[in-house]
């Protein structure tokens, strides 16, 4: 028996096989086809262990970070990631199939300082990583401008000179 190996991709396995050995026109050959078709066996991970970003309160942002899950599965099926989540209620963020997280509304330092979410990553036959990860985003006051640690009035007599 002989074997013939043609260059395919990984999950196809191709041969000729002969009785005798004999693979000329008029011997007897079958051509064996095998497909080997892959398993979701893995789950999405996180790249990092936690994602943190700050913003400016006051601000819209269409990108505050972005999140990023692999997966070790062969086929294109499994390894792909196609969707992430937040897990977290009543947040006012999303986030997009590629892991860019943005903020719905406008934040207010006065009202929350840091927000912490939780994102889960979900590869295209839908197994779901089997950690979320912590996204941590700080809000930072804008300055503002105007008078501090002293009384909001002047008082006396002769000229005022400001140098800012």
């Amino acid at each position: 028996m002989r074997h013939q190996q043609s260059p395919l991709p990984w999950n196809h396995l191709s041969g000729t096989s002969a009785c005798g050995g004999d693979l000329s026109p008029t011997g007897n050959a079958a051509a064996v086809h095998i497909q080997v078709n892959d398993v979701n066996e893995f789950a999405p991970v996180f790249r990092e262990s936690e994602y943190r970003a700050a913003v400016t309160e006051g601000k819209i942002y269409d990108n505050i970070l972005q999140v990023e899950a692999t997966d070790q599965d062969c086929s294109p099926q499994y390894s792909q990631i196609c969707n992430y989540q937040i897990t977290s209620t009543r947040t006012p963020f999303a986030i997009d199939r590629n892991g860019n997280i943005r903020n719905t509304e406008k934040l207010s330092y006065d009202r929350q300082q840091q927000y912490e979410i939780q994102v889960t990553a979900w590869d295209c036959g839908q197994k779901r990583a089997l950690r979320s990860v912590s996204v941590r985003i700080d809000v930072k006051p804008v300055c503002k401008p105007g008078w501090q640690g002293g009384s909001p009035h002047l008082g006396g007599r002769g000229r005022l000179s400001l140098h800012l």
